[in-house]
């Protein structure tokens, strides 16, 4: 069986010791437990550009799962995505071990400034050479609105229009506020910028003001690249093994041809593998199953050029010209 196009995948995982196959860190082979330590991240992105995939996807909340008991204890005690450290934290050590492997990082967004993030995450593009993306969430924990000093989170319609606005801020921030050409490096004249390329960015809406000069030159890809792992209250009687469809089990070739079916006959793109012991569930992944769908055509052979952007859709660095984002540009500065 033969895909019509090359699958694509993430590595789906969270900095700490349980996932969404909760429990599984009591395997004897499993070495989730050492999620503190740089090597096992580094060991883990070495591994996935090994196998070519496109991403590793880092899921991320700011609260506990406290209603269970009316505590959590019950989090605490299993490790369910307790302890848990910032997935941010890791990407940069992972990027300069490797050279192709996309981060897709989750980031709340009702907690934080904008200015401060867009700054933080146009680091992540400069340091990773533009391999970095954002996976867009308000939040649905009430532990975390109050770890915020809050008394719970927000209405959901309330969430989603404070998301409206600061994705226009923040936008701004990455798009509008340099040239492209505003950076000059030169040594002769004792100019780095040409300050009459710089603008200050202001936004004055009903969540957020800003006046600020962007304190960053341009990343590569300015805007990263955008994830919406969208979920709904009617997955729930699917999940298994933290899934929202049943486990695919059986030999590789039963599973590259799983794969396919799901790509051919649902129109799927790829998928988000999540870790059930780890390592091996992958390196198993990538030893057995991947060699299957390449010979099959259904997998790529090496990575394309370019940033995370356009190894994903085939265009350049930027957002293309239709996007929101566009709007903020300066006249002439896409490319």
């Amino acid at each position: 069986m033969n895909a019509c196009r090359p699958i694509r995948l993430n590595a789906f995982d969270m900095a700490c010791v349980g996932h969404i196959q909760h429990g599984m860190w009591t395997h004897p082979r499993d070495h989730s437990s050492d999620y503190t330590s740089l090597d096992h991240w580094v060991r883990l992105a070495r591994m996935l550009e090994r196998g070519l995939f496109d991403g590793l996807f880092l899921a991320d909340v700011l609260g506990a799962y406290d209603v269970y008991g009316g505590n959590a204890d019950a989090s605490l005690r299993a490790g369910v995505q307790i302890p848990l450290l910032d997935p941010m934290a890791l990407v940069p050590a992972m990027a300069y071990a490797t050279t192709h492997l996309g981060f897709g990082v989750t980031c709340n967004l009702a907690y934080e400034p904008p200015f401060l993030f867009a700054r933080r995450m146009a680091t992540l593009d400069h340091l990773t050479r533009g391999r970095i993306g954002w996976n867009i969430v308000t939040g649905y924990l009430d532990s975390a609105a109050r770890a915020m000093g809050f008394d719970a989170q927000m209405e959901h319609d309330d969430r989603y229009d404070l998301a409206d606005e600061y994705l226009q801020v923040v936008y701004a921030l990455w798009e509008g506020g340099w040239a492209d050409d505003a950076v000059k490096r030169d040594r002769r004249r004792g100019v780095y910028t040409d300050p009459r390329r710089v603008r200050r960015v202001h936004h004055q809406g009903r969540q957020f003001q800003v006046d600020a000069i962007p304190l960053w030159e341009p990343s590569p890809q300015r805007t990263p690249v955008l994830y919406q792992a969208g979920a709904s209250d009617r997955l729930i009687d699917r999940f298994v093994l933290g899934s929202r469809q049943p486990p695919i089990v059986g030999s590789p070739e039963r599973v590259a041809d799983q794969l396919i079916t799901w790509v051919n006959e649902a129109d799927v793109d790829g998928f988000n593998l999540s870790r059930t012991v780890i390592p091996e569930c992958l390196e198993s992944f990538i030893d057995l199953v991947l060699p299957i769908l390449e010979e099959r055509g259904a997998y790529k052979r090496d990575y394309a050029p370019g940033s995370y952007r356009q190894k994903l859709f085939g265009y350049g660095d930027r957002l293309p010209e239709e996007h929101p984002a566009a709007a903020a540009r300066w006249a002439g500065s896409a490319r």
